[in-house]
């Protein structure tokens, strides 16, 4: 369950403002982390410019984190993920999801074969940008947690 916390903080891109609690040491990006640090802090940083762009509140994001299969009905959170999601090339400005890019991203952390779970979320459906990056990550979690819990992911995390 884990990495799945750790999945959804990642496409999440939880992020602080000024008058927001400070992130854990262990959740802000470092270029000593792995071979992809470089890009992580980037997407945080994706994540810090969605946060005051949207005006987001913290405290939905971090309860989305806490519990990813049951993430805040919340507009400005919904426009937070649009936001993140389309800087980091996972979302088409017309918003249509772009899952070959997301992927790509989730491959550092599962075997491609293991992703063709998400495939059924092609089909999600919904009115606003915001509402098609909130279902598609709802669908995406569903899936990457049934992986985990059924033991038929071959990742290493």
């Amino acid at each position: 369950m884990e990495c799945i916390k750790i999945i959804y903080l990642v496409l999440a891109f939880i992020a602080v403002s000024e008058s927001a609690p400070a992130v854990p040491v262990d959740l802000v990006p470092s270029e000593n982390v792995d071979q992809y640090a470089e890009d992580m802090k980037h997407r945080y940083y994706i994540g810090l410019e969605c946060l005051q762009n949207t005006r987001a509140n913290i405290q939905s994001i971090t309860k989305s984190i806490q519990s990813p299969l049951n993430p805040t009905q919340d507009d400005k959170y919904k426009d937070f993920l649009t936001c993140s999601f389309k800087k980091q090339g996972f979302q088409a400005s017309n918003g249509k999801m772009q899952f070959d890019h997301l992927k790509d991203f989730l491959s550092r952390y599962y075997t491609m074969n293991d992703l063709k779970v998400i495939e059924e979320c092609k089909s999600v459906m919904a009115k606003t940008h915001g509402e098609i990056a909130f279902e598609s990550m709802k669908c995406i979690m569903r899936k990457l947690v049934n992986l985990v819990e059924k033991g038929d992911d071959n990742n290493d995390i």
